[in-house]
């Protein structure tokens, strides 16, 4: 099986989560900026990363997401992840109504994926401890054990 990683990051969180994801698979972490349709050539597993910026994955890797419908492609699961606060470490009652309204980088994704008509989306989330960071403390390990996971 073929994987391969494709993320955006604003303050390297989701970048660090990408790379070991990448890295547990053997596989290559690209930067949406980067990215080549090409890639997606034989590909088994599609892993899209996204931070959490204003309740919603970044635009360009909704963009991304919604280009795949032009893609010819063998893509059998995806797999996405986000990076977001803990709302739940937060004393703001605003934030938390916010994100039960809008929700995270992860809802969104995964209604396109929806829309495109892919039935196996596998996600899962990293807390970061303030709004730019660090990554949380088990962020790392989790995020080991989560390709694993996808890749079997």
């Amino acid at each position: 099986m073929t994987s391969l990683v494709v993320y955006d990051s604003v303050f390297g969180n989701t970048e660090k989560i990408a790379q070991t994801i990448a890295d547990t698979l053997h596989t290559k972490a690209v930067r949406i900026d980067e990215i080549s349709l090409d890639l997606l050539r034989d590909l088994s597993i599609l892993i899209v990363g996204s931070p959490t910026r204003a309740f919603t994955a970044s635009k360009i890797i909704l963009k991304f997401i919604k280009s795949l419908k032009n893609v010819n492609h063998h893509i059998e699961k995806v797999a996405i992840f986000d990076t977001r606060i803990d709302v739940d470490k937060q004393d703001n009652n605003l934030l938390g109504f916010m994100v039960k309204k809008f929700g995270y980088a992860n809802d969104a994704m995964t209604k396109q994926f929806v829309k495109l008509g892919f039935k196996k989306i596998e996600s899962t989330y990293y807390y970061v401890e303030g709004t730019e960071g660090p990554l949380a403390q088990d962020a790392v390990e989790k995020a080991k054990s989560w390709a694993s996971e996808i890749s079997a």
